[in-house]
Protein backbone atom coordinates (compact mmCIF):
# COMPACT_ATOMS: atom_id res chain seq x y z
CA UNK A 1 0.00 0.00 0.00
CA UNK A 2 3.21 2.30 0.72
CA UNK A 3 3.96 1.77 -3.08
CA UNK A 4 0.92 3.90 -4.14
CA UNK A 5 -0.08 7.30 -3.36
CA UNK A 6 -2.17 7.89 -0.35
CA UNK A 7 -2.25 3.98 -0.21
CA UNK A 8 -5.12 3.96 -2.65
CA UNK A 9 -4.80 0.89 -4.87
CA UNK A 10 -6.41 2.02 -8.01
CA UNK A 11 -6.09 2.48 -11.80
CA UNK A 12 -4.10 6.07 -12.17
CA UNK A 13 -1.01 6.98 -13.33
CA UNK A 14 1.55 3.80 -12.34
CA UNK A 15 1.66 2.78 -16.34
CA UNK A 16 3.37 6.23 -17.15
CA UNK A 17 5.95 4.75 -14.13
CA UNK A 18 6.70 2.05 -16.38
CA UNK A 19 6.71 4.00 -19.38
CA UNK A 20 9.08 6.32 -17.75
CA UNK A 21 6.19 9.17 -18.80
CA UNK A 22 7.60 10.79 -15.16
CA UNK A 23 6.66 14.62 -15.93
CA UNK A 24 2.90 13.68 -17.14
CA UNK A 25 2.51 12.39 -13.47
CA UNK A 26 0.86 14.90 -10.40
CA UNK A 27 3.54 15.75 -7.80
CA UNK A 28 0.62 14.83 -4.99
CA UNK A 29 1.14 11.27 -6.88
CA UNK A 30 5.22 11.44 -8.29
CA UNK A 31 6.26 11.25 -4.63
CA UNK A 32 4.78 7.88 -3.90
CA UNK A 33 6.25 6.22 -7.20
CA UNK A 34 9.26 7.33 -6.45
CA UNK A 35 9.71 6.08 -2.60
CA UNK A 36 8.36 2.50 -4.17
CA UNK A 37 11.40 1.89 -5.72
CA UNK A 38 13.10 1.39 -2.84
CA UNK A 39 10.22 -0.88 -1.66
CA UNK A 40 11.69 -3.95 -3.01
CA UNK A 41 14.77 -4.63 -0.92
CA UNK A 42 14.95 -7.20 1.57
CA UNK A 43 16.42 -3.86 4.39
CA UNK A 44 13.56 -1.86 3.82
CA UNK A 45 10.68 -4.49 4.38
CA UNK A 46 12.88 -5.87 7.57
CA UNK A 47 12.90 -2.22 8.67
CA UNK A 48 9.01 -1.86 7.69
CA UNK A 49 8.24 -4.97 9.99
CA UNK A 50 10.24 -4.16 12.51
CA UNK A 51 8.24 -0.55 12.57
CA UNK A 52 4.97 -2.46 12.42
CA UNK A 53 5.46 -4.94 15.66
CA UNK A 54 7.07 -2.21 17.66
CA UNK A 55 2.81 -0.72 18.10
CA UNK A 56 2.03 -4.44 19.18
CA UNK A 57 1.62 -4.06 23.06
CA UNK A 58 3.26 -6.99 24.90
CA UNK A 59 1.14 -9.53 26.83
CA UNK A 60 -1.30 -11.99 25.78
CA UNK A 61 -4.24 -11.60 23.24
CA UNK A 62 -7.05 -13.35 21.75
CA UNK A 63 -7.66 -12.64 18.01
CA UNK A 64 -11.69 -12.69 16.31
CA UNK A 65 -13.13 -12.20 13.54
CA UNK A 66 -16.46 -11.74 12.88
CA UNK A 67 -19.67 -9.08 12.97
CA UNK A 68 -18.60 -6.80 15.98
CA UNK A 69 -22.57 -6.45 16.60
CA UNK A 70 -22.91 -10.14 17.29
CA UNK A 71 -19.82 -11.17 19.20
CA UNK A 72 -19.25 -7.89 21.47
CA UNK A 73 -22.37 -9.14 23.99
CA UNK A 74 -19.70 -12.48 24.63
CA UNK A 75 -16.76 -10.08 25.26
CA UNK A 76 -15.94 -9.54 29.07
CA UNK A 77 -13.67 -6.47 29.55
CA UNK A 78 -13.12 -3.54 31.57
CA UNK A 79 -12.85 -0.95 28.34
CA UNK A 80 -14.03 -1.30 24.24
CA UNK A 81 -12.13 0.74 21.96
CA UNK A 82 -14.87 1.47 19.05
CA UNK A 83 -13.51 2.29 15.61
CA UNK A 84 -15.89 1.62 13.12
CA UNK A 85 -15.31 2.57 9.24
CA UNK A 86 -16.68 6.37 9.69
CA UNK A 87 -20.35 7.49 7.62
CA UNK A 88 -20.63 8.93 4.45
CA UNK A 89 -16.87 8.34 3.26
CA UNK A 90 -14.79 5.87 1.41
CA UNK A 91 -15.69 2.08 1.49
CA UNK A 92 -12.87 0.16 2.59
CA UNK A 93 -14.17 -2.75 1.07
CA UNK A 94 -13.97 -0.99 -2.14
CA UNK A 95 -11.04 0.82 -2.19
CA UNK A 96 -9.21 -2.12 -1.14
CA UNK A 97 -11.00 -4.61 -3.17
CA UNK A 98 -8.01 -5.51 -5.80
CA UNK A 99 -6.25 -6.59 -2.46
CA UNK A 100 -8.84 -8.80 -1.55
CA UNK A 101 -9.41 -10.51 -5.09
CA UNK A 102 -5.33 -11.11 -5.21
CA UNK A 103 -4.88 -12.19 -1.84
CA UNK A 104 -8.30 -14.09 -1.10
CA UNK A 105 -9.62 -14.58 -4.53
CA UNK A 106 -12.84 -12.74 -3.61
CA UNK A 107 -14.79 -9.41 -2.66
CA UNK A 108 -16.73 -8.00 -0.08
CA UNK A 109 -20.25 -5.90 0.74
CA UNK A 110 -19.85 -2.48 2.27
CA UNK A 111 -19.80 -2.24 5.91
CA UNK A 112 -23.12 -0.59 6.55
CA UNK A 113 -21.40 1.48 8.82
CA UNK A 114 -20.15 3.30 5.81
CA UNK A 115 -23.83 4.11 4.71
CA UNK A 116 -24.63 7.40 4.95
CA UNK A 117 -26.85 6.73 7.47
CA UNK A 118 -24.13 4.47 9.17
CA UNK A 119 -24.17 6.47 12.47
CA UNK A 120 -27.36 4.67 13.46
CA UNK A 121 -25.13 1.34 13.49
CA UNK A 122 -23.56 2.79 16.50
CA UNK A 123 -26.96 2.39 18.77
CA UNK A 124 -26.99 -1.02 18.00
CA UNK A 125 -23.23 -1.61 19.00
CA UNK A 126 -23.97 0.44 22.28
CA UNK A 127 -26.82 -1.16 23.41
CA UNK A 128 -25.11 -4.71 23.29
CA UNK A 129 -22.22 -3.24 24.85
CA UNK A 130 -23.86 -1.87 28.01
CA UNK A 131 -22.06 -4.61 29.81
CA UNK A 132 -18.79 -3.13 29.10
CA UNK A 133 -17.86 0.11 31.95
CA UNK A 134 -15.81 2.02 29.55
CA UNK A 135 -16.16 2.98 25.85
CA UNK A 136 -13.94 4.70 23.89
CA UNK A 137 -15.21 5.71 20.27
CA UNK A 138 -13.85 7.72 17.42
CA UNK A 139 -15.61 8.63 14.05
CA UNK A 140 -15.30 11.10 11.76
CA UNK A 141 -17.99 14.23 10.90
CA UNK A 142 -18.93 13.45 7.57
CA UNK A 143 -22.61 12.72 8.58
CA UNK A 144 -22.70 12.59 12.56
CA UNK A 145 -22.00 15.79 15.09
CA UNK A 146 -20.18 15.87 17.86
CA UNK A 147 -23.23 16.47 20.16
CA UNK A 148 -25.21 13.83 18.15
CA UNK A 149 -22.61 10.78 18.85
CA UNK A 150 -22.26 11.85 22.64
CA UNK A 151 -25.78 11.63 23.28
CA UNK A 152 -25.83 8.35 21.81
CA UNK A 153 -23.64 7.36 25.34
CA UNK A 154 -25.54 9.84 27.94
CA UNK A 155 -29.34 8.37 26.41
CA UNK A 156 -27.15 4.71 27.85
CA UNK A 157 -26.70 6.50 30.93
CA UNK A 158 -22.84 7.06 30.35
CA UNK A 159 -20.98 9.89 32.11
CA UNK A 160 -19.12 11.15 28.83
CA UNK A 161 -15.88 13.40 27.57
CA UNK A 162 -16.02 14.15 23.61
CA UNK A 163 -13.28 15.84 21.82
CA UNK A 164 -13.31 17.13 17.97
CA UNK A 165 -9.75 16.72 16.42
CA UNK A 166 -8.38 18.74 13.45
CA UNK A 167 -7.38 16.54 10.81
CA UNK A 168 -6.67 16.37 7.20
CA UNK A 169 -7.85 13.27 5.33
CA UNK A 170 -5.87 13.10 2.05
CA UNK A 171 -4.71 16.32 1.99
CA UNK A 172 -2.74 16.26 -1.57
CA UNK A 173 -6.51 15.62 -3.01
CA UNK A 174 -8.26 17.18 -0.73
CA UNK A 175 -10.28 20.40 -1.01
CA UNK A 176 -9.76 23.54 1.01
CA UNK A 177 -12.74 23.39 2.68
CA UNK A 178 -12.54 20.00 3.19
CA UNK A 179 -9.17 21.06 5.35
CA UNK A 180 -10.74 23.06 7.01
CA UNK A 181 -13.83 21.18 8.07
CA UNK A 182 -12.34 17.79 8.70
CA UNK A 183 -12.54 16.56 12.53
CA UNK A 184 -12.38 13.31 13.91
CA UNK A 185 -14.30 12.79 16.85
CA UNK A 186 -13.23 10.97 19.94
CA UNK A 187 -15.72 10.15 22.69
CA UNK A 188 -15.43 8.28 26.11
CA UNK A 189 -18.30 7.17 28.12
CA UNK A 190 -18.49 5.97 31.59
CA UNK A 191 -21.12 3.73 33.43
CA UNK A 192 -21.14 5.85 36.60
CA UNK A 193 -21.34 2.12 38.77
CA UNK A 194 -18.32 1.50 37.96
CA UNK A 195 -16.23 0.76 40.01
CA UNK A 196 -12.74 0.94 38.16
CA UNK A 197 -10.68 4.18 39.14
CA UNK A 198 -11.45 6.93 36.19
CA UNK A 199 -12.01 10.41 36.81
CA UNK A 200 -14.33 12.10 34.22
CA UNK A 201 -15.14 15.76 33.43
CA UNK A 202 -17.66 15.63 31.18
CA UNK A 203 -16.51 18.70 28.82
CA UNK A 204 -15.92 18.60 25.22
CA UNK A 205 -13.04 20.50 23.78
CA UNK A 206 -11.70 20.51 20.61
CA UNK A 207 -7.85 20.29 19.50
CA UNK A 208 -5.99 21.08 16.65
CA UNK A 209 -3.36 18.79 15.45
Amino acid sequence: MLAHPMSQVRPGTAHRVSTGEWESITPSCLSHYVNSLRFDTLNVLLHLAEKTNAGVIPGRVRVIQGDVVELVPEIRADVAYFDPPYAGVMSYEKEYRIIDQLLEGTTRSTSPFTARDGASMIDTLLERAQHIPIWVLSFGNAVASLEELEAKMIRLGRRTKAIAIRYQHLPAVATEEKKASNREYLLIGVDPRSTLPLRLEGVREEVAE
